[in-house]
Order: structure tokens, then sequence, then C-alpha cells
């Protein structure tokens, strides 16, 4: 269906592609959020994303420390979103990925024992650290991407 709605968007309303974003495409993508995904050895599945990106849109992994603190689940979430992000990356999408969170509950925060609002950029910022990610391209994540998908032409 999300691929039916990427048609209307931008055929017959007209919309840019470049100024979409298909949101939570991490969550959609793990097997445990989403029973119908096809998912890899690793547990999740770039399909959809692959190819909304492949036409142009922007795709959001924007649910980062969804689910409150340490576990199995988190631990295995978290690797995801890491795997997820470099894959994109990997196949030239970087500058269609927006990164966010997704919290919704007090036990995501901080005080609750959740990981807060600091996830993602802790997260990146460790992955440039270790070279997975270069400087170029945290800055293109952090800065060019939501700065463009916000500009008003």
């Amino acid at each position: 269906m999300i691929l039916g709605v990427a048609d209307l968007l931008e055929k017959e309303i007209g919309i840019a592609p470049d100024k979409v974003i298909f949101c939570h495409m991490d969550s959609y993508n793990l097997g445990s959020g989403n029973p119908a995904a096809v998912v890899n050895e690793h547990g999740w599945d770039l399909s959809l994303p692959t190819e909304l990106c492949r036409r142009g849109f922007n795709v959001g992994l924007d649910t980062w420390g969804i689910g409150g603190g340490p576990s199995a689940l988190y631990d295995f979430n978290l690797n995801s979103r890491r795997e997820m992000l470099l894959a994109l990356i990997d196949l030239g999408f970087g500058g269609q990925i927006t990164l966010g969170h997704d919290m919704m509950s007090k036990g995501s925060g901080v005080q609750n024992g959740g990981s807060g609002y600091v996830l993602w950029p802790k997260t990146l910022t460790e992955m440039t650290a270790r070279g997975e990610i270069s400087k170029e391209m945290f800055h293109t994540l952090t800065v060019e991407t939501p700065a463009r998908i916000l500009a008003i032409d």
C-alpha cells in the first residue's frame, strides 16, 4: 500500500519525492515490528525503503530507542537499526535518510531506564568514531538532509 501512496503523491498530486519522508521504515521493516516483513538472516527487510529511495523519496529510521531500556529485544532493535542504516548508506541512499526518536511513553525516558532522546545521536557519533560512517556522512545525516527536506522552494 505504501508504494501506492508514493505513486499518488508523486504522479497524481504532484509532490516532489525529495520533499516526502516515509517514516517508521526501521520499525516497519523489523521482523519484530511487522509480521508481514520478509526478513533476512539479520531479522530485517530493506526492500520497501530501498524502493522508495530508488524512486527519490526519503525514508525515516525514526524509532530509535522505542520500547524503553536494555533487554534482548532492545539490543536486537538497536543493532538492526544500525545495520539498516549502514546498508542504506552502502546502497547510496545516505542522503535520503532521516533519523529520529518516537518516544511515546515514560519508559522511554532516561529517568525511567530508557535511552531518552540521545540514542541515535550518540549511536551515530560512536559509529563515526569507529569509522563505520564518515564524518561527511555524519554531516549529511544530521545537517544536509534535514535542511534540504525542510527548505521552502
